[in-house]
C-alpha cells in the first residue's frame, strides 16, 4: 500500500495537465465546459476504471459535471465511491473537500485540502490547481484562498496553462484585479491555450465594457476552435450587454445547437428573442418551456411581454395574472405593471389599467412613455384634465416635445371643450409636422367650436387636409375624410356653391353611401337646383 501511494506521489508530482495526459478526458473536459453535460458525463464514465490517475480523475470532474447541472447528491455519490476505491489518492481529498465546501463546511474541507497537499508533499500542481478550482466554484466562492492555492501551483510548474486561466479567474474578482486577470489570461495564450485564453479575455473584455476588445478576443478562440461553442454563449451575452440583441440571438442559437438543451438556457434565449423583436420564434420556445417545466413563472412573465408586442390583449392579460399570482411582491419590477397596464387598458379594463401603470410610475418615474399610457387610459375614462397633467409630465420627462406629444395633449384639451388652447397644441402639430394631415384636420375642427360660425377660420384648414390626403387616400381616416367633405360640401352650400358642394358630397358618398347628413344635403341641392330653374322659367 504504501509503494502505491508513494508512486502515486510521485506521478502526480510530474502530472501536470489532465489534458495533456489523456485524451479521452480532454474530451470530457471540452464537453463539460461548452455546457454538454450528458456528453461529459458518458466520457468520464468510460474513463473509471482507468489507472489510479485517470480514474480518479474521471470521478472528480463526472462530479463536476453533476455539481454544474443541479445535481448535488449525485456529485456526493461520485465524491464517496472515489473514497471507497482510493482513500489515500490526493484527488478523492480533494473531492471530500469539494463536497464539504458545498455543504458548507469550510473546516472540514481546508483538512481534506491540507490532507492532499501532504500526501503530495506539496509537489502536485494539480492538487493545487483541483483545489484553488474548489474555491473558486463552491457555493460560497472564497476568491483570495483559491489565488493562494493557484500561485502555489504556478511556482511548482510555471507551464501549467490552466492554472494561469484559474488564477484569471480567481483574480478578477479583486476591486483592482481586472489587469493580474488579463496578464494571466494573456500567459495562457502564450503557453498555447489560445482557446480557453482568448475566450477568458472575451469575458474579460466584456465586463470592462469593452465590445471590440471583446469581439476580437471571442472571434480569436472560436477561429482556434470551432466547437468550443461556450464562446458562442459568452459572446452572445456580450452583445446582449450592448443591447447588440439581433446579433446576441443569431450568436446564442449557434450556442444552442451544440450545448445540452435546458430550461435555463431556453430561458435566456427566450429573452434575446424578445429583445430582438422575433416575437414568433419567442411564442415557439414558450411552449417548448411550457413542456419541459410548466411551473417557470419567469416565463409566465416574458409570455406576457410577449404577447403585449404580439398585440394579444386578452392572453397578455392571462399570462401577466398568472405571474403576478405566483411572484414573490418583492420580485416585481416596473416592467410588469407597464406591461400589465397596457394589456388591461387594451382589453378595455380601463381603472385597472389604470391602478398598475400608476404603479410602474411609482417604481421608475423616468420611464417617459407610462405617462402617455396613464394619458391614454384617463382619455378613455374622460377625465380629461388628468389625462392633461400625464401628457404634460410626459414632455417635461423627455425633455423634448414631438408632434405625437402635443396631439395627444391638444385633444385632451379639445375633449374637455378648451378649444382655443386644442388648436394652439395642433398648430404646433403642423409646425412640427408640416407634411402630415392630422394636424389640419384638428385644427379645423378645434377652430369650428372655438367660437360659433367658425367655418372661415376651419376651412383653410380642411382644404389643406384634404389637399394632403387626395394623392394616396387609402392611408387617411375614412370617417376624418367624410366629415372634411361633408365640410366642404356644407361650406359651399352656405356660399352658394352648389357645384363645388355636389363635388365634395359625392366623394363623401363614394366612401359612406348610407350617410344620411351628405344624403339630406345632396337632397337640398337637388331641390335648389329645381327651383333656380323654375324661377328662370
Amino acid at each position: 500500500m504504501k509503494k502505491n501511494l508513494t508512486i502515486l506521489v510521485c506521478m502526480f508530482g510530474l502530472l501536470h495537465s489532465a489534458q495533456a495526459q489523456n485524451p479521452t478526458l480532454a474530451e470530457g473536459l471540452h464537453a463539460l465546459e461548452n455546457d454538454q453535460f450528458n456528453l461529459a458525463k458518458s466520457t468520464f464514465m468510460r474513463l473509471l476504471n482507468s489507472d489510479a490517475i485517470t480514474s480518479a480523475q474521471a470521478y472528480y470532474y463526472l462530479g463536476s459535471a453533476y455539481y454544474k447541472t443541479g445535481k448535488i447528491d449525485s456529485a456526493s455519490i461520485m465524491a464517496n465511491k472515489l473514497n471507497s476505491l482510493q482513500p489515500e489518492n490526493p484527488i478523492t481529498k480533494i473531492a471530500l473537500g469539494r463536497e464539504a465546501l458545498f455543504a458548507k463546511n469550510p473546516v472540514e474541507a481546508k483538512a481534506n485540502f491540507d490532507n492532499a497537499v501532504t500526501i503530495t508533499k506539496g509537489k502536485g500542481p494539480l492538487v493545487y490547481q483541483l483545489i484553488g478550482d474548489a474555491y473558486l466554484n463552491s457555493p460560497m466562492p472564497e476568491y483570495k484562498t483559491a489565488v493562494e492555492y493557484l500561485q502555489k501551483g504556478i511556482i511548482g510548474d510555471k507551464a501549467a496553462s490552466d492554472l494561469y486561466l484559474l488564477y484569471g479567474d480567481a483574480s478578477k474578482r479583486d476591486v483592482n484585479g481586472g489587469g493580474t486577470a488579463a496578464t494571466a489570461y494573456e500567459k495562457a495564450v502564450e503557453l498555447n491555450s489560445k482557446v480557453k485564453g482568448n475566450h477568458r479575455l472575451g469575458i474579460l473584455w466584456t465586463e470592462s465594457r469593452n465590445m471590440e476588445t471583446a469581439i476580437n478576443a471571442f472571434e480569436a478562440c472560436i477561429n482556434e476552435d470551432p466547437t468550443y461553442v461556450a464562446a458562442y454563449r459568452d459572446m452572445a451575452e456580450m452583445y446582449y450587454l450592448f443591447k447588440k440583441y439581433t446579433q446576441a440571438r443569431d450568436t446564442y442559437q449557434k450556442y444552442l445547437a451544440a450545448a445540452d438543451t435546458t430550461v435555463e438556457n431556453l430561458t435566456r434565449y427566450a429573452y434575446m428573442l424578445y429583445q430582438s423583436k422575433d416575437y414568433d420564434n419567442g411564442i415557439a420556445v414558450f411552449n417548448q418551456l411550457k413542456q419541459i417545466d410548466s411551473t417557470n413563472n419567469t416565463l409566465n412573465r416574458l409570455e406576457g411581454y410577449t404577447l403585449c408586442e404580439k398585440k394579444a390583449w386578452p392572453e397578455a392579460v392571462a399570462a401577466m395574472e398568472k405571474f403576478f399570482a405566483k411572484t414573490d411582491p418583492a420580485k416585481i419590477i416596473f416592467l410588469d405593471y407597464k406591461y400589465y397596464g397596457k394589456a388591461l387598458m387594451e382589453n378595455k379594463q380601463d381603472s385597472l389599467a389604470e391602478l398598475n401603470i400608476q404603479k410602474a410610475i411609482a417604481m421608475d418615474t423616468t420611464e417617459c412613455d407610462l405617462y402617455n399610457d396613464l394619458g391614454d387610459v384617463n382619455m378613455r375614462l374622460k377625465r380629461y384634465e388628468v389625462a392633461q397633467g400625464a401628457y404634460q409630465k410626459k414632455m417635461t420627462c423627455a425633455g423634448s416635445q414631438s408632434a405625437v406629444d402635443y396631439f395627444q395633449l391638444g385633444k385632451s384639451f379639445y375633449f374637455n371643450d378648451q378649444f382655443e388652447t386644442a388648436d394652439s397644441c395642433f398648430k404646433k402639430v403642423i409646425e412640427i409636422k408640416p407634411a402630415s394631415s392630422v394636424g389640419y384636420f384638428w385644427s379645423a375642427r378645434a377652430l369650428l367650436y372655438k367660437k360659433e360660425n367658425n367655418i372661415d377660420e376651419a376651412n383653410p384648414m380642411f382644404e389643406k387636409y384634404i389637399e394632403i390626403i387626395s394623392p394616396d387616400p387609402s392611408k387617411a381616416s375614412k370617417k376624418e375624410m367624410v366629415e372634411a367633405y361633408l365640410f366642404k360640401g356644407k361650406y359651399n352650400i352656405l356660399k352658394d356653391d352648389n357645384a363645388q358642394a355636389k363635388e365634395f358630397l359625392t366623394k363623401a358618398l363614394a366612401i359612406d353611401a348610407e350617410n344620411k347628413e351628405a344624403l339630406e344635403l345632396m337632397d337640398r341641392i337637388t331641390k335648389d337646383n329645381a327651383n333656380r330653374e323654375k324661377k328662370k322659367q
